[in-house]
């Protein structure tokens, strides 16, 4: 076999084996459903359906609508019949504390943390205004949208969109009203009462691109899709629904929309075809859906105190005699487990390596990433010792450092005492084609 057959070989085969990895791996989110006359709030695998738990069991929550992940690690939870803002840990889904105690007759229903200044900005249907609370103490800053604009029934829908203006969803008014809340602009009637037959505006939700948004007309029983630009209908996405509220990208892309009896189905986000159900929320308690949530699975919570500075670089290369040269590369822009794109992964030169034998567990390895075609992380050389002996080492000391032949014996992890963290994976064919792996360290300031 030709050595880059043989490379495409080994790159394939590890693709092979990250695919059916990632086959069965769980879901990397958990899918919350608000049940207004349940009282509760769902918790499913977002991926299966399966139920997995409520939220609450303290009957706290009375008439739950809108539920946003802070990034302080929060679930910001809206408690319409009591009027209050409860917070649950996201990881642990444990209560934690009452954010905000609203006036009587507040009915909040919408909520969102404000990108520019991290306060929380929350929709009443009672009084057709959206609010501002201090985002550290939930006290009440300024009304951003007052209650005397056309607008009517602030509902939960309410969201900032990529542009950093606020949307409002008016229920009674059949509209969605924009608000600048630095400048305190208000276009009450962006999309303005009724375009294309909306009717009891509910959900807003942005799609990817930043020049669209989905709403759902609850009484229309409709999504419909708007410009960003100017609030003009682009057109009516599907229809035919029984009283949609609730909308979400899955995490594969697919479109859910909650409606009818609980149930939330799955549809192709560009054209609107229907995909299927992925759950009916109702066998499992919830009574009258009216938001959805996508958190990150708490069982598969990355252990932050683990992310560091350890950073590698792989290639490709030659081995000859007691030496071995390898082109090492970059490869960046992806993410970890089941957000892995390899679409977006970027691929680029970094530098190259080389290791000259001293003897069967020994060597002189050198790097050098300078110069405009590299990373420009510099250039070494150091000692570097096998970590483990393989029955091949075994043999090449038998035999004697000066007669061994091969290359099989150079293959193993290498690594210098004084440079924790720091190490090389060798493997090197009958052929001398040499794949190898180089885990360091970041530079400082990274």
């Amino acid at each position: 076999m030709r050595k880059p057959a043989l490379l495409s070989a080994v790159f394939l085969a590890a693709a092979a084996l990250t695919s059916a990895v990632n086959a069965q791996a769980p879901c990397s989110h958990h899918l919350l459903v608000s049940g207004y006359f349940s009282n509760n709030i769902a918790i499913f695998d977002a991926c299966s359906g399966a139920f997995v738990r409520n939220l609450d069991s303290d009957n706290r929550i009375r008439g739950p609508q809108a539920v946003r992940l802070n990034s302080d690690g929060l679930l910001y939870v809206v408690s319409e019949g009591n009027d209050r803002i409860l917070r649950y840990n996201s990881i642990t889904y444990a209560y934690v504390d009452t954010f905000a105690q609203l006036s009587t007759n507040f009915d909040p229903t919408g909520l969102d943390i404000g990108p520019a200044d991290d306060d929380v900005y929350v929709g009443s249907y009672g009084t057709s205004r959206v609010v501002r609370l201090d985002g550290q103490t939930g006290t009440l800053v300024a009304t951003v949208l007052p209650s005397d604009t056309s607008l009517r029934g602030v509902d939960n829908g309410l969201g900032f969109g990529p542009d950093g203006l606020l949307y409002v969803p008016g229920y009674d008014s059949d509209s969605v009203a924009r608000v600048n809340t630095s400048s305190g602009a208000v276009q009450a009637s962006f999309v303005a009462a009724r375009a294309g037959g909306l009717d009891e505006t509910r959900g807003i939700l942005f799609e990817p691109g930043g020049q669209t948004f989905l709403v759902s007309g609850e009484g229309s029983g409709a999504i419909y899709r708007f410009r960003i630009s100017d609030g003009g209908l682009v057109q009516t996405l599907i229809s035919g629904l029984s009283r949609p509220t609730g909308m979400l990208i899955a995490p594969d892309g697919s479109l859910l929309v909650l409606a009818g009896a609980a149930r939330v189905s799955r549809f192709n986000r560009e054209t609107g075809a229907p995909l299927g159900t992925l759950l009916e929320a109702g066998t499992s308690g919830v009574n009258g859906g009216t938001f959805l949530t996508l958190v990150p699975n708490p069982t598969l919570a990355v252990d932050g105190t683990q992310i560091g500075t350890q950073y590698w670089i792989a290639g490709a290369g030659n081995a000859q005699a007691r030496r071995l040269d390898v082109e090492l590369n970059s490869s960046t822009g992806t993410e970890f487990g089941a957000n892995f794109n390899p679409a977006d992964v970027v691929n680029k030169r970094w530098g190259s390596m080389s290791m000259q034998f001293q003897a069967c567990d020994r060597a002189i390895f050198s790097y050098n990433s300078t110069g405009a075609n590299s990373a420009n992380f510099g250039s070494a050389n150091y000692e570097v010792t096998r970590i483990v002996d393989s029955e091949a080492t075994i043999a090449c000391r038998a035999a004697g450092f000066a007669q061994v032949t091969g290359f099989s014996w150079m293959a193993g992890t290498w690594f210098n005492t004084q440079r924790s963290g720091e190490g090389l994976t060798i493997e090197v064919s009958a052929t001398g084609t040499v794949v190898a792996g180089f885990f360091t360290h970041l530079p400082r300031g990274f």
